[in-house]
């Protein structure tokens, strides 16, 4: 019993250490909390959360950890990502620059869809997301498997779902209710820069990437 409550701490702990660092993750909910409500936010969330499962699942079945470090990876990670993350901004920019600024934003005509696509988007158009598994997921989640086997690799994930839920979910539980107190214009104003810094996040991945041609 106490060495499944340290793999699941020891799972939170490095959970944590991924999803505080603000990205383009981070920004995407926000957006979408403020902009949708915290339901948009939490399917952001979610589909953050089924692509870091899917990794997971990936690397136990063909221990293809290796790949996220390789220089090769890298680069099509960065430039594959980085276009990606120019779209999504230039979305927003396009779906919040013909709203009328004193509309009342809610999430009645986006749709639930929106959401959860864009929050893979941004999940696997992010090469750190990757980096982040091999220098410091697959050591921690060996770690919980030398401890328990399979069941220190359950309780392991239950950690990083658990830190991955409480933070994404307070952060749009806080941003979705702030919303009462900002005017539409504070509102536009805030998925103007999130649309905005996803683009500039996207152009300096193509720039780091891209250079190494040169």
């Amino acid at each position: 019993m106490l060495a499944m409550v340290e793999v699941v701490a020891l799972g939170f702990m490095v959970g944590l250490s991924g999803v505080t660092f603000p990205g383009p993750v981070f920004i995407f909910v926000v957006q979408q909390s403020l902009t949708s409500g915290f339901r948009s936010g939490l399917l952001a969330t979610t589909a953050h959360a089924l692509v870091g499962l899917a990794i997971l699942v990936l690397i136990i079945l063909t221990s293809t950890t290796a790949l996220f470090s390789l220089p090769g990876f890298q680069f099509y990670a960065g430039v594959i990502g980085g276009f990606s993350l120019i779209i999504l901004g230039i979305m927003i920019l396009r779906n919040f620059m013909a709203r009328n600024l004193n509309m009342k934003l809610t999430g009645g005509d986006t749709g639930y869809g929106r959401p959860f696509l864009g929050g893979i988007v941004v999940s696997v158009s992010n090469p750190q997301f990757f980096l982040w598994w091999a220098v410091i997921g697959l050591p921690s989640v060996s770690i919980a498997e030398d401890l328990l086997g399979m069941a220190g690799i359950y309780g392991w994930t239950a950690g990083i779902l658990l830190s991955l839920f409480l933070w994404y979910g307070s952060v749009s539980f806080v941003t979705s209710r702030g919303k009462r107190y900002v005017s539409s214009r504070v509102i536009l104003a805030i998925s103007l820069i999130c649309g905005t810094t996803l683009i500039i996040s996207g152009l300096y991945l193509l720039a780091k990437y891209l250079l190494k041609l040169i």
